[in-house]
C-alpha cells in the first residue's frame, strides 16, 4: 500500500514538474527530480531502467556522479536515489 501511495505521490510531482516546465517561474525542475527520486526509491523495474539509460550514455553519467557529488548533504533523498541508480562504481568510471 505505501508502494502504492509512493507511486501516485511521484507520478503527480512529475506531471505538476512538467506543467511547471513550461511556466514562468522555473519550479519545474524540482517537482521532476523530487518525482523521479521517489519513482526509483519505489519501483525496481525503474530503477533498471534508469541504470541502464545510465550505462548506455556516459557523458549524461558523468554528469549525474558530479550531480551526486554537489548534493551529498545538501538534499539527501535526491543524492541516495540517484546513487542507487549508477551502473558503475566510482573506481570503473575513472573518478
Amino acid at each position: 500500500m505505501l508502494q502504492f501511495l509512493l507511486m501516485c505521490l511521484a507520478w503527480f510531482l512529475l506531471m505538476l514538474g512538467f506543467v511547471f516546465l513550461f511556466s514562468p517561474i522555473p519550479m519545474g525542475i524540482v517537482f521532476i527530480a523530487l518525482g523521479l527520486s521517489l519513482l526509483v526509491y519505489a519501483s525496481e523495474a525503474i530503477t533498471e531502467r534508469v541504470v541502464n539509460f545510465r550505462r548506455q550514455h556516459h557523458k549524461l553519467n558523468a554528469q549525474l556522479i558530479w550531480l551526486e557529488a554537489k548534493l551529498n548533504n545538501r538534499v539527501r533523498f535526491v543524492g541516495s536515489a540517484m546513487s542507487k541508480t549508477r551502473p558503475f562504481g566510482p573506481d570503473e568510471m575513472g573518478l
